[in-house]
């Protein structure tokens, strides 16, 4: 087996007798170099690598030591439905312990995969503040969703929302603030807080629809760690964690006074533990859910997005109630989703107004889609608004009928991923 070698190197050393290593690269290969560099960093005491595509045939990466421990590289070369490839490349015949050393990390690895870690880590959750909403949102008291721990914090966090049309002013928001707290299992950190931002980010959605107001993620998962004196790193404790009190670009001088503000406390409905797990179980109903989150927060500055997001919602809630959609048998496609979305409506609104709303969005939602239509105010961002009252205006009866489509996609999915019994009352 002849390889042209990569440039800076003259000599090539195939480890396995050049048979490929038991690794399904697709699956497990980002798990399995992870290892094999955690076990050069016990072995020799090396703290990273780098790696570089090779584009040359026959392809593959190859990486390299941080540092002076090893001055070999690892060339792992992809094979046709098999495991990697591996060789050491080299200035010169490479000593007999540099081999040893990747050979003995490579097969580590491989032994490794499947072996997980227990990661606890931390975040801040809240209301959306570029909602607009107006009383100070905030959790009720201290709970438990999807396994994660909620402690609101006792004060109302202050930040000024900056006026987007205007550099010199802001709108003053309070709003409460929430640390989430959880575990997470990964082969590394960065695997583990993929599934705790996943099921933060499911929360936030959650308790949208249950508070009517949009939550978000506020500051990115931490692992719960501190920093020593000593510049070791230990575990700590969630309550050692201290939130802010005010944005830390905030002057005190703007800062309103909490007792002057409205508040408006939610809880952690029953029903989102009780459904926890039957919700990650379900994969449309999941993206129905976070369908209808980005319609929320897009409501603001892209309303005939965030229609797009709320009638996919509905839709696919409608499309919940059969197996396998029909299909033209000359063309192949759907049929029949647009009297599915209004039937769908229908359940929570009464019938002549979900085919009256259910039409007009519908319609909206296809001219969007398809031609790039936009409906609202987006052409007119930043002109100074103003209605009489007498005069008619598409863009504005547009926005304003999106919050009764928005309620709608609400109640439908109350009903879905709640189970919790909705009026059928009208929008208007």
């Amino acid at each position: 087996m002849i390889f042209p070698l990569p440039a800076d190197f003259s000599c090539l050393t195939l480890l396995n007798d050049g048979a490929p290593l038991d690794v399904e690269l697709r699956e497990n290969g980002d798990e399995w170099i992870e290892f094999v560099f955690r076990r050069l960093g016990e072995t020799v005491g090396s703290t990273g690598y780098s790696m570089a595509a090779h584009q040359a045939l026959p392809g593959g990466y190859i990486y390299r030591v941080t540092g002076e421990e090893v001055l070999t590289a690892l060339w792992v070369l992809f094979t046709r439905g098999g495991g990697p490839l591996c060789a050491i490349l080299s200035q010169g015949e490479p000593a007999e312990a540099d081999v040893e050393v990747w050979w003995d990390a490579v097969t580590h690895a491989v032994d490794q995969i499947g072996t997980v870690t227990t990661f606890a880590w931390w975040t801040i959750i809240g209301p959306d503040p570029h909602s607009g909403m107006g009383a100070a949102v905030r959790l009720a008291a201290a709970a438990t969703a999807g396994g994660l721990r909620l402690d609101p914090e006792p004060g109302l966090f202050f930040e000024n929302v900056p006026d987007k049309f205007n550099l010199f002013s802001g709108r003053p928001q309070h709003s409460g603030l929430v640390k989430a707290t959880g575990e997470s299992i990964g082969y590394t950190w960065h695997v583990a807080t993929s599934d705790a931002a996943r099921r933060v980010r499911l929360l936030c959605a959650l308790l949208s629809i249950s508070s009517g107001t949009a939550w978000i993620q506020r500051v990115g998962v931490h692992p719960l760690i501190r920093h020593t004196a000593a510049g070791a790193f230990e575990p700590t404790r969630p309550e050692d964690i201290e939130l802010p009190a005010a944005s830390p670009w905030e002057r005190e001088d703007m800062i309103l006074p909490a007792d002057e503000v409205q508040v408006h406390e939610v809880e952690v409905p029953p029903w989102i533990n009780a459904r926890w797990e039957t919700i990650v179980g379900d994969v449309r109903l999941t993206h129905a859910l976070l369908n209808h989150h980005e319609g929320m927060l897009m409501m603001a500055n892209h309303p005939s997005h965030a229609c797009l997001a709320f009638v996919t919602t509905i839709e696919a809630l409608g499309n919940r109630a059969i197996k396998k959609p029909p299909r033209c048998k000359h063309c192949r496609v759907v049929s029949g989703s647009g009297e599915r979305f209004r039937q769908a409506l229908a359940r929570v609104i009464p019938a002549d107004e979900a085919e009256q709303l259910g039409r007009r969005f519908y319609n909206w939602r296809s001219r969007t889609a398809h031609d790039g239509i936009l409906h609202g105010l987006e052409p007119t961002f930043g002109a100074w608004p103003h209605s009489s009252g007498f005069s008619e205006s598409t863009e504005r009866a547009f926005q304003t009928e999106l919050f009764g489509l928005a309620a709608a996609a609400r109640r439908l999915l109350l009903l879905e991923v709640g189970g919790i019994a909705v009026p059928q009352s009208s929008l208007r």
